[in-house]
């Protein structure tokens, strides 16, 4: 197979802009103002680059039968952003089959999670001949963390048991050795070859020099947002300072607009005065709120950043136009300006949606060289992604903050994880805007954002991309 250049990609997201979509923007559907405004029960927050550990991949081993009664020992990886596979065997065969986190039916804000379906798609004989057929695992929670509980008939929605699950252990990282491995991908498969192989090059003394830029503007005072931006602004230094060293680059250089010092002109003059040179990465990141006219024409919104709640909000607002234009002039080779708040009208109020449980997960194994084909590709790229199209709201809730920003971490995290069968690749942004895209939409779509509980009232989130 050929291997995809930076120039495939943007003749790719050419295509796109072609056919109306933007370069990767979401499909746009258009709501009746009735519909539109039974979606007030949303949060409208920015809220970026939540980074913890409960949101790492998670790997087991356990035994399970289907109706035949036969036991089969099985290999579980389940990667961040919810896609997974299970490797089994079964007499001398060896099988695989993809899964992927269902879209179940719609649950309240207020209603608790208590378990996640996974649909078993694409089994596959990897060796040996043996009958296939997809199942689906269900997942339950435990001790605050969610672990394999069912085997399920694919299609029942988790409701007609396929058979029976035991023996489960969970493996960290740490744990996984080369022979527990061995026993179901062979030493020339991607899987063991990116856990294992120590081919990292070195990097070239311009790539060395390299320096990320984070920006973080975070409206921490605010008495409705504050305590997620907080926990946004910690969140993002972290995972921005981990990026830093597994690429191997320079210390980053953060600059952070917060407290009493959050204002429009604060936010102008700090991008006024900072430098960075060609070959750097400029990361803008903002918690706060956000909202659009009705004379804004473009997807993007406009960032309230205003100190005091008396302050008109028109006047010290700022649109991501505006921002991604001002960051583009700087002149680094790499800028990505990303957002997560409403779309939409600004006296939206404010609750809360309900979090889905969270597997258990290992310490992530990120891969240097997946972390560099994504950030240190010498083509100049700018790229800007908005929680939410035009006229739509962004889900978030107060014990992870965006959804938007958690589902962009876990797709990022998936593409340089040392599990995922992948190769580094610039490409690799394709897979996490489309995967960000995708939870989002199908996290807001399974969600109640009102009552009562009719079609109506689900919560509906399409986020934007654009790449130049």
């Amino acid at each position: 197979m050929k291997r995809q250049t930076p120039e495939d990609f943007y003749s790719y997201a050419e295509t796109l802009n072609s056919k109306g979509i933007g370069y990767f923007a979401a499909e746009r559907v258009a709501l009746s103002k009735q519909t539109a405004m039974k979606k007030i029960l949303l949060l409208c927050t920015f809220s970026l680059l939540c980074f913890t550990l409960a949101f790492g991949q998670s790997i087991y081993t356990f035994q399970f039968r289907l109706q035949d009664s036969v036991t089969r020992n099985a290999f579980l990886v389940l990667q961040a952003d919810g896609s997974g596979f299970i490797r089994y065997k079964l007499a001398d065969a060896l099988i695989e089959q993809r899964i992927q986190e269902a879209l179940t039916d719609p649950v309240s804000f207020d209603e608790e999670i208590t378990s996640v379906l996974f649909e078993g798609t694409d089994s596959r004989l990897v060796t040996g001949s043996a009958p296939i057929t997809n199942f689906d695992v269900q997942f339950s929670s435990s001790n605050d963390a969610l672990t394999p509980a069912a085997i399920t008939i694919s299609g029942s929605k988790g409701k007609q048991p396929a058979g029976s699950i035991s023996d489960i252990t969970f493996i960290g990282n740490e744990q996984l050795s080369k022979e527990q491995v061995l026993n179901y991908f062979s030493a020339s498969e991607n899987f063991y070859i990116n856990l294992f192989s120590n081919s990292t090059r070195a990097l070239s003394p311009l790539e060395k020099n390299t320096r990320i830029h984070l920006i973080i503007v975070a409206n921490t005072n605010d008495s409705t947002v504050g305590f997620a931006a907080n926990k946004d602004m910690a969140a993002a230094e972290q995972l921005f300072t981990d990026l830093t060293d597994v690429i191997g680059i320079k210390p980053m250089n953060i600059i952070k607009i917060y407290g009493n010092g959050y204002s429009k002109a604060s936010v102008l003059n700090e991008i006024k005065k900072f430098k960075p040179q060609r070959n750097d990465i400029v990361v803008f990141y903002y918690t706060g709120h956000g909202f659009r006219t009705k004379k804004k024409a473009t997807h993007y919104p406009m960032l309230d950043l205003r100190s005091n709640a008396k302050q008109d909000y028109l006047k010290e607002s700022l649109t991501v136009d505006t921002i991604f234009k001002l960051i583009k002039d700087k002149g680094a080779r790499m800028n990505l300006v990303l957002s997560d708040c409403c779309n939409w009208d600004p006296e939206m109020p404010l609750p809360y949606v309900t979090a889905d449980p969270q597997t258990r997960a290992g310490n992530p194994v990120w891969d240097p060289e997946k972390s560099r084909a994504l950030f240190l590709n010498p083509k100049r790229t700018s790229i800007v992604g908005v929680a939410a199209d035009k006229n739509q709201l962004a889900v978030s809730n107060k014990k992870y903050g965006s959804f938007f920003f958690m589902y962009f971490r876990d797709a990022l995290q998936t593409e340089i994880s040392k599990t995922n069968t992948n190769k580094p690749d610039f490409l690799g942004w394709l897979n996490i805007f489309e995967s960000t895209k995708t939870q989002t939409f199908r996290k807001s779509r399974k969600t109640y954002c009102s009552k009562p509980n009719r079609p109506e009232n689900i919560c509906y989130q399409t986020p934007v991309f654009v790449i130049q």
